[in-house]
């Protein structure tokens, strides 16, 4: 099992993802667009590059007012233009991670994953971690993008009883972050044996952050990195 945590949106040196890049597989790296800059992106990148983790762009609706959270209306040519000025800050990762409100809203809505699937091939990438089933990853697909199959170990996520497809349980509700460490190895383990998950995630700025990557590392033992 691949570990993966989005990193390098609290500056380029917060503790605790100097500590969490010591233990992950792949490094989504914040690229400007609801958080990180260029310091960030270049700290975490040598990091990963130096330790052999996989980069991976962590690209989102251009927002940092709100963290990339929030839904946006903008046009297709607006938001192609962001994620391309985002992926100029980590222009050799072939691997791509959208983040919060853009990351969920391709998840869902048909429409949107077409532009963001077409986006980012034409952007480059080779592979993209998300949400399986969901319309993205089957746009992804269509266009020959690689999909890695997401699970979470500190968030909870639903079934659409209709379409099949995996969503995020919304922040909104009181119970979608979990906070217990045994929990969220609980639910990494349902992941892995239920869902076939091929990556699990670990928010960097989740409470339970730090000392949940080290348990998990003992969980899934560290996978020899292919250059």
């Amino acid at each position: 099992m691949l570990l993966n945590c989005d990193i390098g949106e609290r500056g380029a040196d917060n503790q605790v993802d100097l500590e969490i890049i010591r233990y992950i597989d792949i490094a989504n790296i914040a690229c400007g667009g609801h958080a990180g800059d260029k310091e960030s992106v270049e700290t975490f990148r040598k990091l990963a590059l130096d330790n052999k983790i996989t980069l991976c762009a962590h690209l989102s609706y251009p927002d940092k007012e709100n963290f990339g959270r929030l839904s946006m209306k903008i046009p297709k040519n607006i938001l192609a233009k962001s994620l391309l000025t985002q992926r100029k800050l980590l222009p050799e990762a072939k691997v791509v991670k959208l983040h919060g409100a853009l990351y969920n809203d391709t998840a869902a809505s048909p429409l949107l994953a077409a532009v963001a699937a077409q986006i980012i091939f034409d952007l480059g990438f080779k592979t993209a971690i998300t949400l399986k089933p969901s319309p993205f990853s089957l746009e992804c697909e269509k266009l020959g993008i690689k999909t890695l199959a997401e699970g979470f170990a500190e968030r909870r996520f639903t079934i659409d009883p209709h379409s099949g497809f995996v969503k995020l349980l919304s922040r909104e509700f009181p119970n979608a972050v979990i906070e217990d460490i045994s929990e969220a190895i609980s639910q990494c383990k349902i992941l892995e044996e239920h869902f076939k998950s091929d990556t699990i995630c670990v928010h960097s700025d989740s409470r339970i952050a730090l000392p949940l990557i080290k348990e998990m590392r003992k969980l899934f033992p560290k996978i020899p990195h292919e250059d």
